[in-house]
């Protein structure tokens, strides 16, 4: 009967052992998966927000007058583009971003070689002054931009770590939403949500074309 008791007694606590390493491993497992974010440096200048152009674009007061910021290592949907009509969420991101920056004063930080780009903006990572939040990463996080890896970036495997949630999640640009257009009652054409045209009864793009509506020339939403 002690023999009995005694293996009962090792094959609960081997299992117990079992378990405990199953959980240290998966712990650290994860621990790995998961990009260290990067450390803020709260003691360099801090510039004012004076301007919110779109989800990836501000203005900053630097050195006595506004410099035009062009957010790195993020991509966020259309809004003001010259040439392009305004992008699915583009009208989100832009107010995700106004509702983080507005009235604060940022961290700037760059990446040598990497200061400008092609349309003379400076490439800036932001961090809100007041909590240090990562600025670029959160509007990845939630879903409001894409990483953008047209140039070098440290932070790479935070943003595609982030990027990758964001897309399981379906969050934001990556919901299925996409597929949903806008049309009018007496109108032919089907619409983006916020296109300036926009259209007041919801329909799948399939349905829309199945109906014979055909697509906005303003807002394209067939494309």
């Amino acid at each position: 009967m002690k023999v009995s008791s005694l293996a009962y007694t090792s094959a609960i606590l081997l299992l117990i052992v079992v378990f405990s390493l199953v959980v240290l491993s998966q712990t650290d497992i994860n621990h790995k998966q998961y990009p260290e974010s990067p450390k803020i440096d709260f003691s360099g200048p801090k510039y004012k927000v004076l301007r919110i152009v779109d989800g990836d674009t501000v203005h900053l007061l630097m050195n006595g007058k506004s410099e035009h910021v062009r957010l790195k290592s993020v991509d966020t949907p259309e809004t003001v583009h010259p040439e392009k009509p305004q992008e699915y969420y583009g009208w989100e991101a832009k107010m995700f971003i106004t509702n983080l920056l507005k009235g604060e004063e940022v961290y700037t930080e760059i990446e040598p070689g990497d200061e400008i780009d092609k349309y003379n903006r400076k490439l800036f990572y932001l961090f809100r002054a007041t909590d240090g939040l990562f600025v670029n990463l959160e509007i990845v996080r939630q879903g409001y931009g894409k990483f953008n890896s047209s140039f070098p970036s440290k932070y790479k495997e935070l943003f595609s770590y982030y990027e990758e949630k964001a897309k399981n999640a379906e969050k934001c640009i990556w919901s299925n939403e996409r597929n949903t257009v806008y049309v009018t009652e007496t109108g032919d054409r089907f619409h983006i949500y916020r296109c300036k045209y926009l259209g007041i009864k919801p329909l799948s793009k399939e349905e829309a074309i199945a109906k014979g509506y055909i697509q906005c020339d303003f807002c394209k939403p067939g494309e």
